[in-house]
């Protein structure tokens, strides 16, 4: 097993003050398109939920080195 720690990038988006999310919608935005794209070139990790006050996601990728 490699005991070496690697560099990772984690961000994570919450959205919050805007009106109330029944759900997730029919379509997806510009940043699902950003993170699809990152993650094509990468074996990162996308997950997302979807609360009354907007979507939650965190984005996972490893960095070189």
């Amino acid at each position: 097993v490699d005991q070496r720690v690697r560099p990772t990038l984690i961000v994570t988006w919450k959205e919050a003050g805007g009106p109330a999310v029944p759900g997730e919608p029919q379509t997806l935005g510009t940043g699902f398109s950003i993170a699809r794209t990152l993650l094509a070139h990468g074996r990162g990790d996308l997950a997302t939920g979807w609360r009354p006050e907007g979507l939650f996601a965190t984005l996972t990728l490893p960095l070189p080195g």
